[in-house]
């Protein structure tokens, strides 16, 4: 990504950033950055990672030409963090391409039907690293005939638009959590459909009713609401 491009699109938001043109992760790497004392708000972007991580374990794959990117805040409750960002992606991707995203709780942001993003939010040594993946032209992903994406072709100086467009509003969401919750329920793709919920290895076909204040979700025949867990669509 352009490094002056971003400095001057985020000046006066976040004033710390890195780009990389090939890293490992960008959480991993602002992570490390963290330990000499950073300071925050930070972002590192990278164009492609070897070593993206996802949720669970699970690497994300992060060729050339994505955008992918960490952003560093003081510790926070990442049970609104993932959120804040989910709501910052799909309003900064609704708002430049004119479409509409939904989000798969916890940490998906979706295109028709399709993941374009994936949030995972990590906390070390007092610091909340946040990590987005955002898939955003075709021509990224050519051995992927089912990979979701924004658009065919992303021109010079849209991802860095983007980035910083979902970087700014995740910062004036941050502590705005009724206004996220709020728009997290609204675009959610789970709230009134049978879905089938993984806890522990156990598979359960049941209704999602809602997501609470905490963004636990209310799964019927679940003696609480779900604060992890893997999530499908019921198709029969």
């Amino acid at each position: 990504m352009e490094y002056k491009l971003l400095l001057e699109l985020l000046r006066g938001c976040c004033d710390d950033i890195i780009c990389y043109d090939t890293i490992g992760s960008t959480n991993t790497a602002l992570k490390e950055i963290a330990l000499s004392g950073a300071p925050t708000p930070m972002l590192v972007t990278a164009d492609k990672q070897t070593a993206g991580k996802g949720s669970r374990g699970r690497s994300f794959y992060s060729p050339a030409a994505g955008a992918y990117f960490s952003v560093l805040i003081p510790a926070e409750n990442l049970s609104i963090v993932t959120p804040t960002a989910a709501v910052a992606t799909a309003e900064a991707v609704d708002s430049m391409f004119d479409v509409h995203c939904g989000i798969k709780w916890p940490n998906d942001v979706l295109l028709v039907d399709k993941k374009i993003s994936g949030i995972l939010a990590e906390t070390s040594g007092g610091f909340t690293v946040l990590g987005i993946g955002i898939n955003v032209a075709r021509d990224a992903f050519p051995d992927l005939a089912n990979a979701g994406y924004i658009t065919e072709h992303a021109g010079a100086g849209v991802r860095e638009a983007l980035v910083a467009s979902v970087v700014k509003l995740f910062l004036k969401y941050r502590y705005e959590h009724d206004y996220v919750l709020d728009r997290f329920k609204a675009r959610s793709i789970l709230i009134g459909r049978e879905v089938i919920v993984s806890v522990n290895g156990a598979d359960t076909v049941t209704y999602i009713d809602d997501i609470d204040d905490e963004f636990r979700l209310v799964a019927r025949g679940f003696d609480k609401p779900l604060v992890s867990g893997e999530v499908s669509i019921y198709r029969s």
